[in-house]
């Protein structure tokens, strides 16, 4: 009843546990990576702040007449350090790229016309532009990156919410699946797996209450294992545990889907056949009779049951299980192997 919700469980936490696996390597990525480019955009616009403060350096000691070649070797260096950083920087977008590329020609072309100017006004018209020029590529590239940053963030947080939601979803869950195993445990006989006595009450009552308002019928099976005294003092109680496990499975195998199995208590069990009348379910239960015997053997003598059946019709619920039970033992005092109709 429960071995197919499970599986399908089984796979939801599978795929929740896969994809969280996912999401916890793409958030540890997109966090290095992060930290990285927060590392390269720094150097990146550190660089153009200091090609601005050398420039202004560079104009004064031109100014006064000192020539500084390693300011100027200096500039050029960072120049094409950022040139080299921007073709490389795959996650720039084409406009952004072209428009800080004209910009940065531009003041490298312009610093060129710096270095080739020895009068004094043209070097102070020439820094200034250059300052102007450089302060606003700075501007450029802080904006840019600021954007690209808060896009970055948004996905960050993005990947954080979905490996909390997963997370919830494991945890539900993980919590419905012990629940349900727990439920089955109580209801669950642990040596046979069939459906415990105390499982029965309640889905015998149900099926009560069902009659009494939709009058749908079910029909009752009641059997138990012949001899199975003298098997468990001849052969130990190991080899009845056996049997009554090879039993429950055959029940198991034999009746429908829709029907109950359980095991009562020691070695009788109790079938309900919901909606079913008392010939249908007498024919499931001869197969259950002709079936044991032939795959449970000891020392090549049959194992074999004996059982009552009966079709409910509205009378006294214990009288109805007691007059089923009666036909078990009519089975067994007229020679074992059978099952009786009531």
């Amino acid at each position: 009843m429960y071995s197919k919700r499970s599986k399908i469980t089984d796979i939801v936490l599978i795929v929740l546990f896969v994809v969280i696996t996912i999401l916890l390597s793409v958030s540890g990525y997109f966090h290095f990576n992060v930290k990285r480019k927060i590392f390269e955009d720094s150097y990146f616009v550190n660089q153009l702040g200091l090609i601005r403060g050398d420039i202004q350096r560079y104009s004064k000691f031109k100014i006064v007449g000192i020539q500084k070649h390693q300011i100027s070797s200096n500039i050029e260096l960072i120049l094409n350090d950022i040139y080299f950083l921007i073709s490389q920087e795959k996650n720039y977008s084409k406009e952004f790229y072209n428009d800080f590329k004209q910009k940065l020609d531009k003041i490298y072309y312009e610093f060129e016309k710096l270095q080739k100017t020895y009068d004094k006004n043209k070097i102070i018209e020439l820094s200034e532009k250059l300052w102007f020029q450089t302060n606003k590529l700075v501007d450029t590239a802080l904006n840019y990156h600021k954007y690209k940053f808060s896009n970055a963030i948004k996905t960050f947080n993005l990947v954080i919410y979905s490996t909390v939601v997963f997370l919830i979803l494991i945890i539900f869950f993980v919590y419905k699946k012990v629940k349900k195993g727990l439920e089955i445990e109580t209801i669950t006989d642990k040596l046979t797996g069939l459906y415990n006595r105390l499982y029965f009450n309640e889905i015998y009552n149900y099926f009560i209450k069902k009659y009494s308002r939709d009058k749908k019928t079910f029909s009752l099976l009641i059997v138990d294992i012949d001899n199975f005294k003298k098997i468990n003092d001849t052969y130990g109680h190991a080899t009845g545990d056996e049997i009554l496990k090879k039993t429950g499975s055959i029940i198991k195998e034999v009746i429908r889907k829709t029907d109950f199995a359980f095991r009562y208590g020691g070695e009788e069990f109790v079938v309900i056949f919901p909606e079913t009348k008392i010939d249908e379910a007498y024919s499931v239960a001869e197969r259950i009779l002709k079936t044991l015997p032939q795959k449970i053997k000891i020392n090549l003598e049959p194992v074999t049951i004996s059982g009552g059946i009966g079709e409910y019709n509205g009378e006294n619920p214990k009288e109805f299980f007691e007059k089923v039970d009666e036909g078990l033992y009519i089975a067994k005092r007229t020679g074992k192997n059978k099952i009786i109709k009531i």
